[in-house]
């Protein structure tokens, strides 16, 4: 890829997991989502991409008592948070020119979330003490990195496979800041696959390497 690159435009599924107070570590569940991206090449390996998504998870306090805050308020057992995020991030191309492009991403943000009772009512923001420097709002920053790949399908279609870990300064995705052992933030990760439309024909796609033929031995009897 180049500069004269066009611009693409992506979309694609998620699988998302939740990394927060209520869930068990035992259990690895896996929550649907989808992403809208837009994507230009900037330089030569850098590219620049605007992507909007949403999610959602789901989870409960599996522990015989239900869990309170300080001031012994009993809370919700189980929560259900769904989630819109968005973000303007860069990935660099470790093979700009090859069909299978490994690549690093690293951006800023914006997530809003919204935790919900097992009834669907939503829930009381609670705003008792945290880890320190958590925010108790529902709209907070976010810093997502990771890794993957880009395949080039042909000169105007590209699939795009990544993996995003979510760094998220507050404890409150599952509304709870007080029952996580580590004392640390939440968490979002996810896995994306998303297929790329180049807005106009990108670069023409290198050639495939061919294994040269070894030429056929012909045998030759001459009678005497």
């Amino acid at each position: 890829q180049n500069p004269r690159s066009p611009a693409k435009v992506g979309l694609g599924l998620t699988a998302n997991n939740y990394i927060g107070d209520y869930n068990d570590p035992g259990y690895f569940r896996i929550y649907a989502g989808g992403l809208f991206s837009l994507q230009k090449a900037t330089r030569r390996n850098l590219n620049l991409h605007l992507r909007a998504g949403f999610g959602s998870f789901a989870d409960q306090f599996d522990g015989t008592e239900i869990p309170t805050g300080p001031n012994g308020t009993p809370l919700s057992r189980f929560v259900e948070t769904n989630y819109i995020h968005g973000e303007l991030s860069l990935s660099y191309r470790f093979l700009p020119t090859r069909r299978v492009q490994p690549l690093f991403h690293l951006g800023y943000g914006l997530i809003f979330f919204n935790p919900k009772d097992l009834d669907g009512r939503r829930l009381i923001r609670n705003t008792e003490p945290t880890s320190a420097g958590a925010s108790t709002n529902r709209l907070v920053p976010q810093l997502p990195a990771g890794f993957g790949l880009e395949t080039r399908l042909n000169t105007y279609l590209s699939l795009e496979i990544l993996y995003s870990y979510r760094f998220i300064p507050t404890d409150y995705l599952d509304n709870y800041g007080q029952t996580d052992v580590t004392n640390s933030f939440d968490a979002l990760q996810h896995i994306q696959i998303s297929m790329m439309f180049s807005i106009g024909k990108g670069p023409e796609l290198p050639p495939k390497h061919q294994k040269s033929k070894k030429p056929k031995e012909v045998e030759i009897i001459l009678d005497e």
